[in-house]
């Protein structure tokens, strides 16, 4: 649908690259630029190569491997020292392509030996490539590719995270993966009671079919004929043993269902009991470690402004660490609308002289695990998460239900809340704030950050870990906050 172009009034461009242009030739402005040295490193598992040249693109030495070393840097570094000597370089501008993981340890070492090293998006070579209309890969090709990307001030402004922010993206990105390989596991077992026991699942004998229980009765009576044999009785002093709640009724109601269910001989159940067997184990395993690293998250999560974030209601602690894990230092993500573009939920646009395409899609160009979470997170805040029972926040409810009156698609209503969310939360990072918004005057929407704090450790059976995390937590949060508290 093309549409009648309603021409806004932008900020006007200082530079043609804005920002990151001005700031970049207010830096070589005044240098000799037969002095200022190019280093291009196309990075690798066990070796890397580089070249060196000046900003005119003239070579200076031709390209030359090194290992993934301390030797290798060790040349890398005698080599740069050396030629920048000899022409006494002003500056020199390092561009590592940061492809898979191998480049990390390589820009470490270098950013320890004091070079500013900038990373160069895989993307940018590709196009940098194309444009040549060369349609050969090799790392002589891809070195002056890079070379070319750092020349016209295209490599990224993103720096890899230290310490704090690096441990937290690493455990939140490993409770995520756990949490998705157990809800396989829950599929799996899913299926092997389809097997077993048909009509288990579909049963209201167990408030949670995950809950100590089920579990127990999985590992131990999973066949309808194990349970018919065992009896009532017996099978309820057997809960009873075991601490859960499980009374008589229950468990005469369990046999009976047992006796209706529609299995099969035992001598055919082998091999699904086996199965059966190891993944309500691995359940179990992967339960206990999402709980550890929960713990972990809580651990680092005090120690930075995203303790904050838990003021908003529907935003636990895994998500908050998740989402700030992932945006990294606020000094190094910049703005919100950085952030927003970075996690590619910016609406792409499409603009002539008369016309303008209504209804564009978002780029999902940047950072798949921030638009991941960005996303997850606007879906609990809306209610519309189908796992959970729990009411939305009303803040951000209406705001939805207002575009969604308006015309606005679902999906486009659910990205937009999801930048709001990313334009309230980094305003209450920078600024030291609790979530309580200005305009809203009906029912609450905000949450005692400490004590959702001891709620989830609590959750997590961690509740002797409260007061050492909230006396950390509390350098955090706004200093009224403390003196009320």
């Amino acid at each position: 649908m093309m549409v009648k172009s309603k021409r806004k009034s932008y900020k006007k461009r200082q530079h043609i690259q804005k920002v990151k242009g001005r700031r970049f030739t207010d830096e070589i402005r005044n240098l000799d630029l037969e002095k200022v040295l190019v280093v291009p490193i196309d990075g690798g598992k066990n070796s890397h190569k580089a070249l060196v040249a000046n900003y005119f693109g003239d070579i200076l030495h031709d390209s030359f491997e090194f290992t993934n070393s301390a030797t290798g840097v060790k040349m890398f570094d005698n080599i740069l020292k050396s030629i920048s000597s000899s022409i006494v370089a002003q500056k020199v501008i390092i561009g590592l392509e940061s492809t898979g993981h191998y480049y990390e340890n390589l820009y470490r070492s270098l950013t320890s030996l004091g070079y500013d090293v900038a990373m160069v998006n895989p993307t940018s070579v590709y196009s940098q490539r194309s444009g040549q209309l060369n349609w050969c890969k090799t790392d002589e090709i891809d070195l002056c590719a890079i070379g070319q990307v750092l020349i016209d001030n295209q490599a990224t402004e993103t720096r890899l995270p230290e310490n704090l922010y690096y441990n937290l993206k690493q455990v939140t990105r490993l409770r995520r993966d756990e949490v998705r390989k157990r809800a396989r596991l829950k599929t799996q077992i899913r299926v092997l009671c389809d097997h077993i026991f048909p009509g288990l699942q579909n049963s209201d004998i167990f408030s949670d079919f995950w809950g100590k229980s089920s579990i127990l009765l999985l590992e131990n009576y999973p066949t309808p004929s194990s349970i018919i044999r065992l009896g009532a009785k017996r099978l309820a002093r057997f809960f009873k043993k075991h601490n859960t709640k499980l009374g008589l009724y229950t468990t005469q109601r369990l046999v009976n269902l047992a006796k209706n269910s529609l299995t099969t001989k035992a001598t055919n159940l082998e091999a699904h009991l086996l199965n059966l067997r190891f993944k309500t184990a691995d359940l179990k395993m992967a339960n206990e470690k999402i709980r550890k690293l929960n713990l972990e998250i809580a651990r680092y999560l005090v120690h930075t402004p995203g303790i904050l974030l838990l003021s908003i209601k529907k935003v636990n602690v895994p998500s908050a660490a998740e989402y700030l894990a992932e945006v990294g230092p606020l000094k190094q993500a910049g703005s919100a609308k950085k952030i927003i573009a970075r996690a590619g939920l910016n609406p792409s646009r499409f603009q002539t002289s008369e016309y303008e395409r209504a209804n564009n899609p978002i780029t999902k160009h940047g950072s798949n695990p921030l638009r991941n979470i960005c996303l997850v997170i606007s879906q609990n805040l809306l209610g519309l998460n189908p796992h959970s029972s729990r009411p939305c926040n009303p803040y951000f409810r209406e705001f939805f239900d207002r575009l969604v009156g308006e015309g606005k698609d679902k999906r486009l209503a659910k990205v937009a809340c999801g930048n709001k969310f990313i334009r309230v939360s980094f305003r209450m990072m920078v600024g030291r704030e609790l979530f309580s918004p200005p305009t809203w005057k009906k029912n609450r929407v905000s949450d005692d950050p400490l004590t959702k704090l001891k709620e989830f450790l609590s959750l997590n059976k961690a509740k002797e870990l409260f007061e050492e995390l909230a006396k950390i937590a509390k350098e955090q949060l706004p200093s009224s906050y403390c003196k009320l508290s």
